[in-house]
């Protein structure tokens, strides 16, 4: 089969403003190799995807604001030279030379302009309902003849009111790439983009109230935000700053413990996942989709949203998790094989179709 990804068109991949896309191309691309499918990536100018290098193609154009924190659902943001209505234009021109094309980021355009092509196009959701003017679009593909949308958790699809049966396909990891660590070096740590609904506010008062710091990895998205934090929390933060991916990982595998509290409806957590991987186990606000990847009491502990005091009195606990347990339970369900067999069927029926 011959796939063409349409990247997110928030920024380039590998620079820490696409969140967990980078890391899910990745994966995805390993996937599709291991069914021999050919792919190319359309995606913004100066994206990096190393090994998959030769088969990008930057475009050039303005960046899209990002959707997550959209504060307006009344305006879709719509920038003069956009890169994503090029990215589209492009995929509209190449349709012919791939049997699908497929969508991974959560921009309207996508999903309206899907209906208008000859090859099949597929989306991947990757969050929430953030949108309306989006997530109406999302729920006509996805009662669609042939459903052409696959959410990535349930607690993610539970938030598209109107969708009939959804399709699911969590995301995987290459587990080759992780490092299992039974003894760490390091303490409390926090990974993810620096804005406000990823909560970190309340990680780093977790950490005071334990009288420790809190090791960040991460991209400033939202610097206002981030120099609040440091007014605040100053010697609470230990900030490490962007990693790629061979970083991030030994950084994760050498936490004590990951807080994750998000303020919205993370749809995946893919960083979650990653840290699991690692071995370190994770203490989340039971929100989102941890609610799904934490196995409560096995790979960590999942506390009511917002209450820091359970989550404190979680850390006190930490010791009775089994990090090899942590890693198991991601090497079951989430590896590389498990997602490449979902993608795969997911993605055969398309093959050969074309637009009634």
């Amino acid at each position: 089969m011959r796939v063409l990804i349409v990247s997110s068109p928030v920024a380039p991949l590998g620079d820490g403003r696409t969140g967990g896309i980078t890391r899910q191309l990745e994966t995805m691309c390993k996937a599709l190799q291991l069914y021999d499918h050919h792919f190319q990536i359309l995606a913004p100018l100066g994206s990096d995807l190393p090994p998959f290098g030769q088969h990008l193609q930057c475009i050039e154009g303005t960046l899209q604001p990002t959707l997550a924190g959209n504060e307006s659902e009344a305006v879709y943001p719509i920038p003069v030279r956009g890169v994503l209505g090029e990215m589209w234009r492009q995929a509209f021109e190449r349709q012919g030379e791939f049997d699908v094309v497929l969508n991974v980021a959560q921009d309207w355009l996508a999903y309206y302009a899907g209906a208008f092509f000859d090859t099949p196009v597929s989306h991947i959701v990757n969050m929430g309902d953030v949108d309306e003017t989006t997530s109406q679009e999302i729920i006509r593909c996805a009662n669609g003849p042939r459903s052409a949308v696959a959410f990535i958790s349930q607690t993610q699809a539970a938030q598209f009111a109107g969708v009939g049966i959804p399709t699911i396909l969590p995301l995987g990891l290459d587990m080759e790439r992780y490092r299992f660590v039974d003894q760490p070096d390091g303490g409390l740590i926090w990974g993810g983009r620096i804005s406000p609904e990823k909560g970190l506010e309340d990680a780093l008062e977790i950490a005071k109230r334990c009288g420790q710091s809190l090791a960040i990895a991460g991209a400033v998205d939202d610097q206002n935000y981030w120099d609040d934090l440091n007014r605040q929390f100053g010697p609470q933060i230990d900030f490490r700053g962007f990693m790629n991916q061979t970083q991030f990982q030994e950084f994760l595998g050498n936490g004590r413990v990951l807080l994750q509290t998000q303020k919205w409806q993370e749809a995946f957590g893919l960083v979650t996942l990653e840290a699991l991987a690692c071995g370190t186990p994770v203490i989340a606000y039971a929100r989102g989709a941890n609610a799904e990847l934490i196995a409560d009491g096995i790979s960590g502990f999942l506390t009511e949203p917002d209450n820091m005091d359970e989550a404190l009195a979680s850390i006190e606990r930490i010791g009775q998790i089994e990090r090899a347990a942590c890693r198991e339970t991601i090497a079951q369900n989430y590896s590389l094989n498990a997602f490449a067999k979902r993608l795969n069927q997911w993605l055969e029926p398309t093959k050969g179709t074309t637009k009634q």
